[in-house]
């Protein structure tokens, strides 16, 4: 599933924070919490992004204690592409 958007948490005083997406959207115009994709990713389902030079970067679960986040595969840069997507 591509994902085309996401969402990210705010801080306690309504600023969004950079590095926590909370919900992803799809080119389908589904919505899913992180939770839901690193489920369906340890499932087995693919989550991509495309750049607009249709650069494909498969997206992965991260364990951090008792927290999953989702991140790029590395693809020949640090920052993570997800976040350069479009906000909703």
């Amino acid at each position: 599933m591509q994902i085309t958007h996401i969402k990210l948490e705010s801080n306690t005083l309504g600023l969004q924070d950079q590095q926590g997406i909370t919900e992803v959207k799809t080119s389908q115009g589904n919505i899913y919490t992180v939770s839901q994709v690193a489920m369906m990713i340890n499932k087995g389902i693919e989550f991509f992004y495309t750049t607009v030079w249709n650069s494909h970067a498969i997206v992965e679960v991260v364990n951090n204690g008792d927290t999953q986040y989702i991140r790029t595969k590395g693809n020949h840069t640090r920052a993570d592409n997800l976040l350069s997507l479009p906000k909703f």
